[in-house]
């Protein structure tokens, strides 16, 4: 697929947002092989169709689309909701401890892209338009040290780390782009 045949936006439907939680159920490690997850990255939380919905209504969840077909997302939790994601706590936490003025920012909750358009530049595409979406807000997230394709990538269109945290033996890199 031509990347230039894909936009980037806010969702904008109900179908949209289920396809977002079919991409990542998909993506999920106990649904892909360890040479899956260490070359193409995988993703740690599910999100309920409730909860994505919330969270759209707090902040718009960005997608890439190809037609009618989801290409990719990139989701967006504003830290009003961080109750609703009880896993990402204690990278608020962190966040805040290393960022103690009090300015608001915004998560990036999850991005995920679809395998037939993977290596194509959707991933920074996604990012571009969350990023200009939440301007002048800073991004921040977690990624698995673990996930290194994902953690990568991530340095590499702007992210810089900000703290390690460990959970239950994990070691989680917290990461902002200013």
């Amino acid at each position: 697929m031509n990347p230039a045949t894909v936009q980037y936006r806010p969702a904008q439907s109900d179908a949209e947002l289920l396809q977002i939680l079919e991409l990542q159920r998909a993506n999920q490690p106990a649904r892909l092989s360890q040479r899956e997850m260490r070359e193409e990255g995988f993703v740690t939380l599910t999100h309920t169709p409730d909860l994505l919905r919330e969270m759209h209504r707090a902040c718009p969840q960005v997608v890439a689309m190809a037609g009618e077909q989801l290409a990719g997302y990139a989701l967006c939790l504003h830290p009003d909701l961080r109750g609703l994601v009880p896993a990402l706590s204690e990278m608020f936490l962190t966040y805040e401890a290393h960022r103690p003025d009090g300015g608001d920012y915004r998560v990036m909750g999850q991005i995920c892209v679809h395998r037939d358009y993977r290596r194509q530049g959707h991933f920074r595409g996604l990012y571009h338009r969350l990023r200009e979406q939440c301007a002048p807000l800073p991004l921040v997230t977690e990624v698995a040290a673990a996930n290194a394709r994902s953690l990568q990538a991530h340095l590499a269109i702007g992210f810089e780390k900000l703290a390690q945290r460990r959970e239950n033996g994990v070691p989680w890199e917290v990461i902002v782009w200013e």
